[in-house]
């Protein structure tokens, strides 16, 4: 919403201002939300992402071995979209690693690689389970055979986790 209004008045968007306006709003409607783990997990993480990602991830390209990829090849692309993911998965956890620390007394010291392997696919998740639920209000013997579809990727991000947890260490207290 702030993106559009900012563009109608002809303004420079600015995504802290934004992120601030959300909290500011949240806040509003109900302040005890300001206690709730899950509302400080998230503007945590996104707020690590906003300040910290641009900088990582400059950071990462940097590196010699990253280096001489054309940007427009594959290998290109590749290398930058691996040093973005690393990038925002590392940001977001400068602010939530603490909170989890104090809140569950454990932190994963596996989240890069887990989110790696599968925040690619959850994407495709949420809009196939969308569309799936939108398709249910109308047809559901098709909304059973789209369900039976998505659920293979869900399998994948299960088998994922299930895989990665029995790393040593994966998980410190």
């Amino acid at each position: 919403m702030v993106l559009i209004i900012a563009g109608f008045f002809q303004k420079e968007y600015d995504s802290l201002t934004a992120l601030s306006l959300a909290v500011l709003v949240i806040l509003c409607i109900n302040p005890l939300t300001m206690t709730n783990v899950s509302f400080q997990l998230s503007v945590g993480s996104v707020l690590g992402i906003l300040l910290f990602s641009g900088r990582v991830q400059k950071w990462i390209m940097a590196r010699k071995w990253l280096k001489g990829h054309h940007p427009d090849s594959v290998a290109g692309k590749l290398v930058k979209w691996f040093a973005s993911s690393i990038a925002v998965s590392a940001s977001a956890l400068i602010f939530t690693l603490p909170l989890c620390a104090n809140y569950f007394g454990a932190f994963s010291a596996v989240s890069v690689i887990t989110n790696l392997l599968t925040l690619w696919i959850i994407t495709y998740i949420f809009c196939g389970l969308l569309i799936c639920c939108i398709i249910g209000a109308v047809y559901t013997p098709l909304a059973v055979a789209l369900a039976a579809i998505i659920s293979w990727p869900m399998r994948y991000v299960l088998w994922t986790a299930r895989v990665i947890s029995c790393i040593p260490y994966a998980c410190v207290s």
